[in-house]
């Protein structure tokens, strides 16, 4: 589906992607796990699951190392590990990895130039590993201009946690921009896209005519079942046997390539 606010000024995908299925990447930001051991070379490396950490080095909830869960607490026990851990694991399996590390920042990602940084790189390690098959293994920092305590207010404080050694830091991950087309009109519109059974799609231009193929995906982007269509000036789809529910279409002409992605909404009568 298209990305409106992924990337630079929402440029990354400017068209409809193919249907996939099961786990292509793992982003965690500012999050940690108990036991990187879970992380397993079937996942990385047999499923090719991408992996990136955002984590800050002040973080006081979930340390960007390996420290105790909620330090500033100073009352839990178990030990976890971060994203420079959950990264250092990836990088031993072999897989693909990229540490984004914000040296001074805390557990929040959302703050600027933080999550401005990681909202151009996330999509930027996505689709240089899912969609284009690069490889890469990467480290990136994000300096504050004054670093953050851990735990503002305890007596002494805890000091930050040292940069990740995983890999040398380097500069950020290139964007790979494509420029969408200045007045790019869709090909196809869908009516009604309220309904409890078919819908008509209409060739918005003379070119658009022909063979189209229709996946149909679910809300949460799973795959529901795939048709193809012959589009004179309009076609019909008939959705009725599907249950309740948002539903996206995603066609594909199979004469041109072109693409497009329309939604529906599956009422009751």
């Amino acid at each position: 589906e298209i990305m409106p606010a992924a990337g630079v000024s929402g440029k990354y995908l400017g068209e409809p992607l193919d249907p996939v299925s099961g786990i292509r990447a793992c982003i965690p930001m500012a999050g940690a796990t108990l036991n990187t051991d879970w992380i397993d070379a079937d996942e990385v490396i047999g499923e090719n699951i991408a992996v990136a950490a955002i984590h800050g080095t002040s973080d006081g909830i979930a340390s960007y190392g390996k420290k105790a869960a909620i330090p500033c607490c100073q009352t839990f026990s178990a030990q976890v590990a971060g994203g420079c851990e959950v990264v250092r694991r990836v990088a031993e399996l072999g897989g693909n990895h990229y540490l984004l590390s914000g040296e001074g920042f805390g557990h929040d990602i959302g703050e600027s130039p933080w999550f401005d940084t990681l909202a151009n790189q996330i999509p930027a390690f996505v689709v240089k590993t899912v969609i284009c098959g690069e490889n890469i293994a990467q480290h990136s920092i994000v300096k504050r201009a004054t670093a953050l305590q851990v735990c503002p207010g305890n007596s002494p404080n805890i000091a930050p946690t040292p940069l990740c050694d995983v890999v040398a830091a380097g500069p950020l991950i290139p964007t790979p921009v494509t420029e969408a087309p200045v007045g790019q009109v869709f090909p196809l519109r869908v009516y009604p896209t309220r309904t409890h059974g078919p819908i008509q799609l209409e060739a918005l231009s003379a070119d658009a005519t022909g063979e189209w193929q229709v996946d149909v995906l679910g809300a949460d982007g799973h795959f529901v079942r795939s048709e193809r269509v012959s589009l004179a000036n309009t076609a019909t789809l008939d959705l009725g046997a599907l249950p309740q529910g948002i539903y996206f279409l995603q066609l594909r002409s199979l004469r041109d390539g072109r693409q497009q992605t329309l939604r529906v909404v599956l009422a009751g009568d």
